[in-house]
């Protein structure tokens, strides 16, 4: 594999991609020429704060981006303020460096979660689960429990608890082992 590749992949450029998209979602595009210093007035156009040309920058306020006529580019939020501290040269990085300095300003946070994958269910509390529903559902239970053809079903059941990992996973694994347990134990209580 590439290492462009494996990099794009990477947990850190996923968070840099996800971090540079809510800036560029959450910074009004005047604030950015706000902090430029550029002049503008109330209508779509103004200076442009990378090649200084006149009221060439046409801003799209409804799409929070902008146009250059004289630079031939567009510019969100966050290219635009990395543009107008580097000029037209933007170093590697100088984008994420310009999403850190704009989220940090606005109070641009990752949402719940965005970043990190949702923790593994845990397979005690699923097992505990069904054997509590098994308990509820069939009076007999703490005697039929020690049935060769029910432990063994409960057995399969439980085997195949390491398949679990999200949370419908959770909901599918349950619905299909109280089935099972149900035809097992005589009645398909589910």
């Amino acid at each position: 594999m590439a290492t462009s590749a494996r990099i794009a992949r990477s947990p850190a450029h996923q968070r840099a991609v996800k971090l540079i998209r809510r800036a560029d979602d959450g910074v009004p595009l005047r604030e950015v020429l706000k902090l430029t210093g550029i002049g503008w007035t109330d209508g779509p156009r103004a200076d442009c704060p990378v090649c200084g040309e006149i009221r060439a920058l046409i801003v799209h306020d409804e799409d929070n981006w902008a146009w250059c006529h004289s630079c031939g580019r567009g510019y969100g939020p966050v290219s635009l303020y990395a543009a107008y501290q580097h000029g037209d040269d933007i170093p590697r990085g100088a984008r994420l460096t310009a999403a850190r300095e704009l989220a940090g300003r606005y109070g641009i946070t990752p949402g719940p979660g965005k970043d990190r994958p949702p923790p593994e269910p845990d397979r005690h509390v699923l097992s505990a689960a069904l054997i509590a529903w098994c308990e509820r559902t069939f009076p007999d239970w703490r005697r039929q429990q020690y049935d060769p053809v029910v432990a063994g079903k409960l057995a399969r059941c439980l085997g195949l608890l390491p398949l679990v990992h999200t949370e419908q996973d959770c909901r599918d694994w349950l619905t299909a082992a109280r089935t099972a347990m149900g035809r097992v134990l005589g009645t398909e209580a589910a």
